[in-house]
């Protein structure tokens, strides 16, 4: 994206070309036009439209639905406030006694209450956890090598290999992957 300092294309908007001329306030920009699809439905396509497709929630994409619960949790410039971010959904209860810490290996240890039965939460619901580490504010990861059962009680993980903070939003989902419990929140400092 560009800025068009120059007047003298006076109050030009849309598409000309490849190049995309739009104004915001009193300030003209212009961007290169996104690339077209030329097979939306490729094989390189369909993980990306389906996991939007399935998690559509009445008109709504995944994507609005991200915006619309996480829009104040992204301030000026590049501020983040990490605590205020929301993935998880709000089908499937969260455990009792969600805590984490750091264990003497330097790994962080997930713990809950393992056992009690609760009304919309079955033992084999998977535990997915994912970080931001603020040196990479916009990149989740989900760590696909936490492999925990809400029946477990438990979970461990390693540090990524940088940052000294580490941010982890954990939750539940259920064992077809339709539904899934809030998430919890856990701040981390090496």
């Amino acid at each position: 994206m560009a800025r068009v300092i120059s007047s003298g294309l006076g109050h030009i908007s849309g598409r000309i070309g490849d190049h995309i001329f739009y104004a915001v306030g009193d300030k003209r920009y212009v961007r290169r036009a996104p690339p077209k699809v030329s097979n939306p439905r490729s094989p390189a396509q369909f993980p990306y439209t389906t996991l939007f497709r399935s998690v559509r929630l009445g008109k709504r994409s995944g994507y609005h639905l991200f915006l619309s619960r996480n829009i104040n949790a992204f301030g000026e410039g590049d501020r983040v406030d990490y605590a205020k971010l929301s993935f998880g959904g709000a089908c499937l209860q969260l455990p009792d006694g969600f805590t984490c810490v750091q264990n003497e290996a330097g790994h962080w240890e997930l713990a809950w209450q393992a056992g009690i039965p609760m009304a919309t939460a079955a033992p084999d619901d998977r535990l997915i956890v994912a970080a931001i580490c603020p040196d990479e504010p916009y990149r989740l990861i989900v760590l696909e090598n936490i492999c925990a059962l809400r029946k477990d009680g438990r979970a461990e993980g390693e540090w990524p290999a940088s940052g000294k903070e580490l941010h982890l939003y954990c939750l539940f989902c259920s064992a077809s992957g339709e539904t899934f419990s809030p998430d919890c929140y856990f701040r981390l400092n090496r």
